[in-house]
């Protein structure tokens, strides 16, 4: 009986110890990949578009680059793999197809440089953190 209250003992720490490195080992990595990312600028838009527009990403993107310090000689990469809700192709936005108020647009600058703009429309809200690619 003592042996069996001793290994379930046992094996509750080592448990512990397991399940503790494993969410100190999450907390460090997104740590690390949230420093390489720039912060979530937040521009709030005049008035709630009914769908995020292609232009309206563009204009905050790049607004989101320059707060970055990244944005001198930007020029967007032409993507045109979706479609805007309204029907026009977006030759920019690469939006996201399940839910279209979100999406990305790639930039590069005269170094060869490549940086990517995360674009998310929650009512007037449009939130542009720089990321880094995949």
């Amino acid at each position: 009986m003592r042996k069996a209250i001793i290994i379930a003992l046992i094996s509750v720490i080592v448990v512990g110890v397991v399940v503790g490195g494993m969410s100190w080992f999450q907390r460090a990595l997104h740590k690390t990949l949230d420093a390489r990312n720039g912060p979530p600028h937040v521009f709030r838009l005049s008035e709630r578009p009914a769908f995020l527009r292609e232009d309206i990403a563009l204009t905050n993107a790049l607004a989101a680059l320059v707060l970055d310090g990244r944005g001198e000689g930007c020029q967007p990469l032409p993507d045109g793999r979706t479609v805007a809700p309204d029907g026009r192709r977006d030759e920019y936005l690469a939006r996201n197809t399940i839910t279209p108020n979100n999406g990305w647009i790639s930039f590069t600058n005269a170094s060869g440089q490549y940086f990517y703009v995360d674009v998310q429309l929650d009512g007037q809200d449009l939130t542009c953190p720089r990321v880094v690619g995949k």
